[in-house]
């Protein structure tokens, strides 16, 4: 694989001068751990990813996770190695305006890179210095590998100058997960076309495999998106909802982990969990306290609330002779919960009253709300709250 331009993208380490090499010893692993890694070093060679090195002063060990499909990943441990390198202060995108970017598109385009952070080429001063050693030998990589301390700002950096004219209008991208937005369908082939232009001209590969392109939803980031708005995972929260009593401090972990995914769903998530974030302080003894447990089995209400997410409201269209149901994301219910709205849709005055009880809505007040960018800036107060359900109800042209 030829990888990017070194003048578009080069790993460097910066190791600082008056840091001492660290070399770890072998470590043991099972005889199925074993030949995964045989399998692992095998595949990396014929790519070209890694070579044989002999009498390395920085030595890390390979350390093995399993995927989903039951194979094994190989990572390296660079632990020492990323101590001794400053950090890079190139900023990533924030989640959150990834995220909320994708809303009200009706097309979105999933690309994942071929073997991503392989194809950034790594300054071959310190190729070296990423010497790591097996069963059957030491080796180091020549391209960027996964696991290094500033791989992740590298390679945001090496994405942004591939589609600069794009971020921000039609793509997003962190670091290797890239969406193409489309707003209307018929513009899809003119997005895709644009992107892989770019893409093709600094030689980034994608795997066809794991890409998806032109559908109305999809996983981005650790949420649902889709034209609707944003939702919560179904994977993370079926994950919680599993999970057994803590039992130790990796659990707790575990847990808090997935809570983090949820923590824009649940109103004052940290402020309910606070007990269990406690327990992550360090500590010579775990000791699960009666206050954590009430916290983690209080939690459960609010996670069986996000399968209901979808809310129906019964709509009555002015210009149609056929009502109409509509499902709406819970960010329309966070917006309308504790105040009073008064918009204007085509020339006619919605007036939504008592969100608590009945309401009313016309033709397109659910578009309006879809986007935080469509609310007008004299609308503040529009601070976001628990879901509500409620039916709201607007008496149509020809009922007049």
């Amino acid at each position: 694989m030829p990888g990017v331009p070194r003048e578009l993208a080069e790993h460097h380490l910066h190791v600082r001068p008056e840091a001492k090499p660290v070399k770890q010893p072998l470590r043991r692993f099972a005889e199925e751990r074993r030949k995964a890694i045989g399998e692992e070093i095998a595949r990396l060679l014929a790519a070209g990813f890694i070579m044989e090195v002999l009498h390395p002063d920085w030595l890390a060990n390979p350390v093995l996770v399993l995927k989903k499909n039951g194979s094994w990943r190989m990572c390296i441990d660079y632990t020492s190695l990323n101590k001794a390198c400053p950090k890079d202060p190139f900023p990533l995108p924030r989640i959150d305006q990834v995220i909320d970017s994708t809303a009200g598109c009706e097309l979105l385009s999933f690309l994942d890179a071929y073997s991503g952070y392989h194809q950034i080429p790594l300054n071959p001063a310190d190729q070296i210095k990423t010497s790591f050693i097996t069963p059957y030998g030491a080796y180091c990589y020549t391209t960027m590998p996964f696991g290094l301390k500033n791989a992740g700002a590298t390679y945001q950096r090496c994405m942004q100058k591939c589609l600069q004219d794009q971020i921000g209008r039609n793509v997003h991208a962190y670091v290797d997960d890239v969406v193409v937005k489309t707003k209307e369908m018929p513009t899809l082939l003119d997005d895709l076309r644009e992107t892989f232009t770019n893409l093709r001209r600094f030689r980034m590969k994608l795997n066809p495999a794991k890409c998806t392109f032109g559908v109305p939803a999809g996983q981005l980031l650790g949420y649902l998106v889709s034209q609707r708005g944003i939702e919560a995972n179904p994977e993370k929260i079926s994950a919680i909802e599993k999970m057994e009593l803590p039992q130790c401090l990796k659990d707790v972990q575990k847990f808090t982990g997935c809570l983090a995914s949820l923590s824009r769903f649940v109103s004052r998530l940290g402020e309910k969990a606070l007990p269990m974030y406690q327990l992550l302080k360090k500590s010579d003894k775990f000791v699960w306290s009666p206050q954590a447990d009430e916290a983690f089995r209080g939690l459960n209400p609010f996670t069986r609330r996000l399968r209901k997410f979808r809310h129906r409201l019964e709509q009555d269209q002015p210009d149609q002779q056929q009502g109409r149901r509509i499902h709406l994301d819970p960010f329309v219910f966070k917006l309308l919960l504790l105040i009073r709205v008064r918009v204007r849709i085509r020339d006619e005055e919605a007036f939504v009253d008592e969100v608590a009880g009945d309401g009313a809505v016309p033709g397109k007040p659910a578009a309006f709300l879809r986007s935080a960018a469509a609310l007008p800036p004299r609308r503040p107060a529009w601070i976001l709250k628990g879901p509500v359900s409620t039916s709201l109800y607007q008496r149509g042209q020809r009922q007049r």
